[in-house]
């Protein structure tokens, strides 16, 4: 599985993890209640299933359900929080026994300490991976591309599919800065992110790769899935207005696109990307172009012979 797509997927997940351990405390605090007040323990806290009833447990199974990148820390994380029920449990037939109670009691401290810190090393590898992420856009940014990369190509061998990679530029961004200024270039950028963040499909990747660019990679059974997924990007894109300070802007992109081969780097896969966007750039712009061995596929309209790509492009 990829890393999350969205910046605010990681902010949700670090929100339930803070709220899941509130609730646990919570929940860890009515035994104080029942010891002191000498009520009825409800069982929920003495079965040996307990860490299944609580409040975080049902955190954890949600969790593990979708686990794959980060499961070994959601494993550890849960045998710590199942040895801290277990450790409750003792320490409440000890004080019912009143035998042992010292003894037990410092067991569950050693527990609930293990437990915040698994809890602790997962929170810590949310907000490192989220650092990954563009601030202005919430895309990834090209550090996690390599590392998605890698994943991919390793369930593409297993779906026997074709992965396209596909690097975006915007048309003439330079003179949108120059004349609306840089911050309107920014809410280009953040706006233009949001809108390819909601058309690209669920197995989809959007990436801010730097500056103007944005990178694509796309799972498709055949060429006709990637044009038409990648043809309504450009199109959405192409009659998107985005509304300034001062008035409204209509932009184009140009798109370079490669598909990946088995065993080849990530860079060679972006340099044909980036030569197909180079060529686009200078016949026309407001296009996406397909590198292939013998030609240039034009998804819109027609295609190119490569001689004359290698006869523009420097």
């Amino acid at each position: 599985m990829l890393q999350k797509a969205f910046i605010s997927d990681i902010d949700a997940e670090i929100i339930t993890l803070n709220q899941a351990i509130r609730d646990h405390f919570a929940w860890a605090n009515r035994l104080i209640e029942f010891c002191l007040c000498d009520e009825v323990i409800d069982s929920s806290y003495t079965d040996k299933q307990a860490h299944h009833f609580c409040a975080f447990g049902y955190w954890l199974r949600l969790q593990l359900s979708n686990a794959q990148d980060n499961e070994s820390m959601m494993r550890a994380i849960e045998a710590t929080h199942e040895i801290m029920h277990d450790a409750m449990r003792n320490l409440i037939n000890a004080i019912n026994e009143q035998q042992n109670i010292r003894e037990n009691l410092n067991n569950f401290f050693h527990a609930q300490m293990h437990f915040l810190q698994a809890t602790d090393d997962y929170k810590t590898s949310l907000i490192s991976l989220r650092n990954c992420y563009d601030s202005l856009t919430g895309l990834p940014l090209r550090q996690l591309l390599y590392k998605d990369f890698a994943r991919l190509t390793h369930f593409r061998q297993r779906n026997n599919g074709t992965i396209y990679l596909s690097l975006i530029d915007i048309d003439k961004f330079k003179s949108i800065n120059d004349t609306w200024g840089h911050n309107v270039g920014d809410m280009i950028l953040k706006e233009l992110g949001q809108l390819v963040s909601a058309s690209i499909r669920n197995s989809d990747r959007a990436y801010r790769f730097g500056g103007e660019e944005f990178i694509l990679l796309q799972e498709c059974q055949n060429y006709q899935d990637y044009r038409l997924a990648i043809g309504r990007i450009i199109h959405l894109i192409r009659t998107h207005t985005f509304i300034i300070p001062d008035g409204a802007i209509n932009i184009t992109v140009t798109c370079g696109t490669a598909t990946i081969i088995e065993n080849e780097p990530l860079q060679v896969i972006i340099d044909r990307a980036d030569k197909a966007m180079y060529f686009g750039k200078q016949n026309g712009r407001d296009q996406c172009l397909l590198w292939t061995e013998n030609k240039m596929i034009n998804i819109e309209k027609r295609t190119v012979d490569n001689s004359a790509v290698d006869n523009n492009v420097a």
